[in-house]
């Protein structure tokens, strides 16, 4: 398959509705939407251009298994440096998010198999996992919002050629969940050692 078809044929998966791909090492969920269409008429003619924008719309979080890494999250800061984060341009591998936790981890039991628990806390840097510009990051300190796996966290608008490139490193759902039965569970999984 030449190049060029596999490009094609990767841009048609990715594009595909409601496939989310994942990128495995920051357990991170992405989903991409089509890029926007626009239509052009001329007024020499009654001809309409179609035009394809090279803007992608990239939604993305946290996977089931990244969040049972943290604990429950207490605070999202974006880290970029500006003072209005929308539109901001970010390089992926940026450190992006700092992640506040908290959660209980099992310390030890008694003679008498009472469990102890303690309470423990940290935080933990999300870098982006694609090039784009910023057009929204979660705000977890308005009530309504509960921070866990099933929202997206951030959502960017993406180059064509960049979403190709660095999609070319990410695993499709059934792949992504075949890779973490591979790994230990996290600190608070619910899943057995």
């Amino acid at each position: 398959m030449s190049h060029t078809a596999q490009i094609a044929l990767l841009r048609q998966r990715l594009l595909r509705p409601g496939s989310l791909w994942f990128a495995p090492q920051q357990h991170i969920w992405l989903q991409c939407s089509p890029p926007p269409t626009t239509s052009v008429s001329s007024s020499s003619s009654t001809a309409v251009a179609t035009t394809a924008s090279t803007t992608w719309r990239v939604h993305w979080g946290m996977t089931e298994h990244g969040m049972d890494r943290l604990g429950d999250i207490t605070k999202v800061t974006c880290l970029v440096d500006c003072k209005d984060s929308k539109n901001a341009f970010v390089e992926q591998g940026r450190e992006l998010l700092r992640v506040d936790w908290e959660g209980y981890e099992w310390t030890e039991a008694d003679e008498l198999y009472h469990t102890v628990w303690e309470s423990v806390d940290g935080v933990e840097t999300i870098a982006s996992p694609i090039t784009g510009n910023l057009v929204n990051v979660i705000d977890p300190s308005n009530d309504a919002i509960i921070v866990d796996e099933d929202i997206a966290w951030v959502e960017m608008e993406c180059n064509h050629g960049d979403v190709i490139n660095t999609a070319t490193s990410w695993l499709d759902q059934a792949s992504y969940h075949r890779w973490v039965k591979t790994l230990a569970p996290s600190k608070f999984s619910d899943r057995a050692a």
